[in-house]
Order: C-alpha cells, then sequence, then structure tokens
C-alpha cells in the first residue's frame, strides 16, 4: 500500500457515469492519483472536463490484455497499483427465458469475465507491489436471486463469489478484497429498468439509493474500513434482511417477492411518473 512519500493511485472502472465517477471524484479530491477507466469516451470527455486532476482511459473490461495495460498505465504515476475499485456493469431487464443469446454473452462477458480478468490483473501486480485493495461493486441482486433480471442476477452472483474466493487465495498476501452490494441506486440503470414489467422487483425498496450514498460507503467502508463485503440500502428499508432471508430459506423466496411484487410495481409507476413529468 502506499508510504506516505506518495499519493495512492487508483483505478476505477465505470467510471464515466453512476457510482464509478462519483467515486473517483471523491478519491480525487482526497489528493488520490485516479485513473478513471470506462468503454465509454464521451462519458470520460465530460468527467476530464469536470475533474481535470482525474485521468481519464478508455477500457473494454471484456478484453484482458487491455486490463493488463490499464493497470500498467494506473502504476506508471507512482510506481505501484494501490486500489482498484471495479464498478462497471450491464443489465437487461428482461426476464430470462426471453433474453436473445447475444444479449446473454453480453452480460456474463461485462459482469462475470470482466470481474475475473480485472481482478487477476490487479492481483499480479499488486502481489508484485507486496500489497493492495480491490473493491468489486456487485448488488443487491448477488444475494438474493432476483426474477425479472434473472441473468443480471445470475452474473451477480457469480462476480460476489468469485471476488469473496480471490479475498482467501489473497489475504496471506497482503491484499485485502472487498465486496459491495447496494440496492437499486438512481443511474441510467435504474432507468433502464422503469418500463420494464419484468424488472418490478427492482424497486421494491422505499426509495432508489444516490450515487453519492454508494459512493460515501465504498470509500468509508469498503476502501477505509477493508469491510469484506458491504451491503447498501435505504435507511429502514429491510431490504438487506429479507435478502438474506429469502437466500437462506429459498423456499420462502417466491412468497416474499409475490408479497413485494404489488408494492415495488407501485413504486416503479411513481418513478416513472417523475422522470417523465416536467418540473413546474
Amino acid at each position: 500500500m502506499p508510504t506516505p512519500s506518495r499519493p495512492r493511485t487508483v483505478l476505477v472502472t465505470g467510471a464515466a457515469s453512476g457510482i464509478g465517477r462519483a467515486v473517483a471524484q471523491r478519491l480525487c479530491t482526497r489528493g488520490d492519483h485516479v485513473l478513471a477507466a470506462d468503454i465509454d469516451a464521451q462519458g470520460l470527455a465530460a468527467l476530464d472536463r469536470a475533474e481535470p486532476a482525474v485521468e481519464t482511459t478508455v477500457l473494454d473490461v471484456r478484453d484482458p490484455a487491455a486490463w493488463t495495460a490499464a493497470v500498467a498505465h494506473a502504476a506508471r504515476a507512482t510506481g505501484a497499483l494501490d486500489l482498484l475499485v471495479h464498478a462497471a456493469g450491464v443489465l437487461s431487464p428482461i426476464a430470462g427465458h426471453r433474453l436473445d443469446p447475444e444479449t446473454i454473452h453480453r452480460l456474463v462477458d461485462v459482469n462475470v469475465k470482466g470481474t475475473i480478468f480485472g481482478m487477476n490483473a490487479a492481483a499480479r501486480a499488486m502481489l508484485e507491489a507486496g500489497g493492495g485493495h480491490v473493491v468489486v461493486v456487485a448488488s443487491m441482486a448477488a444475494l438474493v436471486p432476483v426474477p425479472g433480471i434473472s441473468v443480471y442476477s445470475a452474473t451477480k452472483h457469480a462476480a460476489r463469489a468469485y471476488a469473496l474466493a480471490v479475498a482467501g487465495e489473497l489475504a496471506p498476501r497482503g491484499i485485502t478484497v472487498s465486496v459491495v452490494c447496494p440496492a437499486v441506486v438512481d443511474t441510467p440503470m435504474m432507468d433502464l429498468q422503469l418500463d420494464a414489467e419484468d424488472a418490478a422487483l427492482t424497486f421494491s425498496s422505499r426509495r432508489p439509493l444516490t450515487v453519492d450514498e454508494v459512493a460515501g460507503a465504498i470509500v468509508e467502508r469498503a476502501i477505509d474500513q477493508k469491510k469484506r463485503q458491504v451491503i447498501v440500502e435505504a435507511p429502514w428499508s429491510g431490504q438487506g434482511v429479507a435478502a438474506r432471508v429469502a437466500d437462506a430459506f429459498p423456499g420462502l423466496a417466491a412468497p416474499l417477492a409475490s408479497l413485494l411484487r404489488r408494492r415495488a410495481r407501485t413504486r416503479q409507476a411513481r418513478l416513472r411518473k417523475a422522470r417523465r413529468t416536467p418540473p413546474s
């Protein structure tokens, strides 16, 4: 990890928007050297204009060679990569049996292979440097299977499982791993689900989290406290408890989903209307 003689070097993926962008901005204000990566070049250009101190690079997380290059790029600034925050991910709000093969490949390639390639590239560099920290942003859907976004849920289960397994492999070598599981967050990914009847359960929380709430939890609980797993939910939502219960007792998952679905649809419709009603 960094010494007092140099700033910490951080690679943040999914940084063109949403959670990744908010984390990159927070860490930059702390004095870290931040390399913000995303496949969205236009979004990165906007971040560049907003935060000139943040360095940016285009990264396709599906490409292991691109990961190796991005990690090397980040490490050049100070000599080592200290922290990877992997927030890149994609979602399709359609029931699994109705998804086309191309979309399924994309979800698995980005959310699962992208996580594996990225963690492996970061781990190799951190092992050589003698330590480091990896934060993987998963989802509440990584804790319990969510009907309506079943393929996305499966990919996030896989990403969480890989991260936690690798945490056990790397801990003796001085590398820590954290997994962050937020409930629905007010990002473009949430907007994709506003019109999707299949994805109604996404809106079972009292309200969407803000990107600042999630970025704050990532920085304060995952990065600063190095917690192995961080669950982020709206206060008093009970969503984390419900997810754990449904996961521990699969037979309760269907009746619990049925109980939540009507309320979730109401909240989904309310959010959809709010998005489309021009301000007075």
